[in-house]
């Protein structure tokens, strides 16, 4: 669930977000908090940036990054009047004519949109009417024009074509002139943080040992995650070096575990690495996840050969004295270290991580490690689904 602000004309209203909120449920939300504040016929909402700048959402996936942005913080939208199209019409100078007030674009420079009109089944050219309530309902403007179709909700104006995805690789959709092909709209993927597998936040790592960090994600989209899709590094402190790990393709509602070998820094101290899927075009999508993890200092080998140091004692050449009599004292017995249990081999050290991991069948690491041809990142993953 996340908090939001909405304000307009210095009238704020303080909500919760249920979990799965969308950019439709957001407008009629909106809608509904300000019925009786008469919002402008066009309206957008904005929200302020780390930067300080005034951010537009217009879709489902600038409404995204707007809770992501806002993840540790009060997420705070402003209700804006839509003042002019973004598209403005380019007119030779000897055909200039008077300006008449329009409430359409021009024809002859028109956006189209990824989105189909539900009246006449067409592309929409020009300005894109959305209904405010609906979650999937859009109109042309030959269509919304006719003032007897929908007429139970309130639409919001739509001027310039939203690139709500990623991944044909082309660049955002243009501006362009009557008769040129039209587009083909566009795949979105969506994904959401389930949680920790293993190595929770806050976890304390020797420095410079090697872990395996495995995080639950869950495809919330309408659309699978393609073949090609990728788990990235994409800021904060980077340890090992690894910086990408494939992801199988995953349909929607699936859950999958996401698995990274990393490297602990040498030196003491916080340290968070960001990851973020990433669609086989290189856009990144869905919730951002993080390794957070203490480093403690290791313990030097002086220390241990100092502790193995038996003192020796010193020969004299006075006259022997026998020793007073003294109880022999218990030998401690020392516990028993799960090194001892694993005898020598080349998967050793490896059946060592997995069972400091928590995978306590030793027997069954040793079959899996084999069968991976001692891939420790690989067993992790095979012993996850069991």
């Amino acid at each position: 669930m996340v908090v939001v602000k909405i304000e307009y004309e210095g009238d704020i209203r303080r909500i919760t977000l249920e979990e799965g909120a969308t950019y439709s449920s957001l407008l009629a939300l909106v809608a509904e908090l300000f019925r009786q504040s008469s919002l402008p016929q066009s309206w957008v909402l904005k929200y302020k940036d780390e930067d300080g700048d005034f951010v537009s959402v217009t879709s489902d996936r600038e409404f995204a990054e707007a809770l992501v942005s806002a993840q540790k913080t009060l997420l705070r939208f402003y209700v804006k009047a839509q003042t002019k199209p973004v598209v403005t019409p380019i007119v030779p100078t000897e055909q200039k004519k008077p300006a008449v007030p329009s409430t359409s674009t021009p024809t002859s420079f028109k956006p189209k949109h990824a989105a189909i009109c539900d009246n006449c089944d067409q592309q929409i050219v020009g300005i894109r009417f959305k209904c405010a309530i609906c979650p999937d309902y859009d109109l042309c403007e030959k269509c919304e024009a006719l003032n007897s179709i929908h007429r139970h909700h309130s639409f919001a104006r739509i001027f310039s074509p939203v690139n709500t995805s990623c991944c044909s690789g082309a660049p955002p959709a243009p501006l362009f002139k009557a008769g040129e092909p039209e587009p083909v709209p566009k795949v979105r993927y969506h994904s959401r943080f389930v949680k920790d597998v293993s190595v929770e936040d806050g976890s304390k790592i020797a420095a410079g040992s090697k872990f395996v960090k495995t995080w639950r994600m869950r495809n919330n989209g309408h659309n699978a995650w393609p073949e090609g899709t990728t788990f990235v590094n994409i800021g904060g402190d980077f340890m090992g070096n690894i910086e990408r790990v494939p992801v199988k393709s995953t349909e929607s509602q699936e859950e999958v575990d996401i698995s990274v070998e990393i490297e602990a820094p040498r030196n003491p101290g916080r340290y968070v690495s960001n990851w973020r899927l990433s669609a086989p075009c290189g856009t990144n999508f869905g919730h951002k996840v993080w390794v957070d993890i203490i480093v403690e200092e290791a313990q030097k080998p002086e220390e241990k050969e100092k502790e193995k140091e038996v003192p020796t004692e010193k020969k004299s050449e006075e006259p022997i004295i026998p020793p007073p009599v003294i109880e022999p004292k218990k030998e401690e017995v020392k516990e028993k270290k799960v090194d001892d249990d694993i005898p020598e081999g080349p998967f050793r050290q490896k059946l060592i991580e997995l069972y400091d991991m928590g995978f306590a069948d030793r027997s069954l690491n040793r079959q899996l490690l084999v069968r991976c041809k001692g891939d420790i990142l690989a067993t992790v993953h095979e012993l996850l689904k069991l």
